[in-house]
């Protein structure tokens, strides 16, 4: 089993809030080919802050669960816990909506050129819309993964789709590319591109970011630190985020 932890101070802003969620291993936001084992859960929690005005923003705090069924496929949910600062000061905090997961890996990577895995999810609509937590609307999203190695660096590529409830809201295409990279002393550096087709049609601009980060395994616990820099202005500017992960 795998569990994330996120440091105390962490903050990590919502680049993506649109687009299908896709997960990693931290620091990165894009996924990667392998499920979880068969008979294995994994546990991840993160905590994310964006910032609006100077007066209000939005404090998440999101838990993964993930099992695998099958030898190749897992099964999953996301729940987020949301912490909503309004303009005079006040919060507004509660359970935002849930989203369904499954990831099945068609070729391993350690025994291909490269890996190939998709994964299906589905947001509910559970979150109180009336206190801002839900959007009130099922999303369906896929995504493709392909995973290939280069000695002991991976490069991680996917592409997505969301199909939004919203009618306000146009249908979106999520892509991006990632690495990791054995540096020294097991410090691992990572890095990636995430851009993506804008669900609102009058923004003036689509999304795009890009993230660069470390890892590091200290008696069996993995220490990252990671920033995101948007491109885009559809983008937040910057984006901070440090976790620790360790499993058993």
């Amino acid at each position: 089993m795998r569990l994330t932890v996120p440091c105390a101070l962490c903050a990590l802003a919502v680049t993506l809030t649109f687009l299908p969620p896709l997960h990693a291993c931290r620091p990165l936001a894009l996924d990667d080919c392998p499920p979880v084992d068969k008979g294995r859960v994994s546990l991840e929690s993160g905590i994310t802050s964006t910032r609006g005005s100077s007066s209000d923003g939005t404090i998440g705090e999101t838990t993964s669960i993930k099992y695998g069924i099958l030898s190749g496929v897992d099964v999953g949910i996301d729940l987020p816990y949301l912490l909503l600062k309004q303009t005079d000061g006040s919060y507004i905090q509660g359970l935002g909506d849930v989203t369904l997961k499954s990831k099945i890996s068609v070729v391993d990577y350690l025994k291909s050129w490269a890996g190939l895995s998709f994964v299906a999810s589905s947001k509910l609509s559970n979150g109180d819309t009336e206190k801002g937590l839900g959007s009130g609307f099922n999303d369906y999203g896929v995504n493709v993964i392909t995973t290939k190695a280069f000695g002991e660096s991976l490069i991680h590529a996917n592409i997505g789709y969301l199909i939004t409830g919203d009618a306000s809201l146009r249908n979106s295409w999520q892509y991006g590319c990632s690495c990791d990279y054995p540096a020294m002393n097991g410090i691992h550096l990572m890095g990636e591109i995430v851009g993506g087709t804008n669900p609102d049609a009058a923004a003036e601009g689509d999304l795009l970011s890009t993230q660069v980060g470390i890892y590091k395994s200290i008696g069996g616990i993995i220490v990252d630190a990671g920033v995101n820099f948007g491109l885009s202005s559809a983008n937040p500017a910057n984006v901070y985020t440090m976790g620790v992960t360790f499993g058993f």
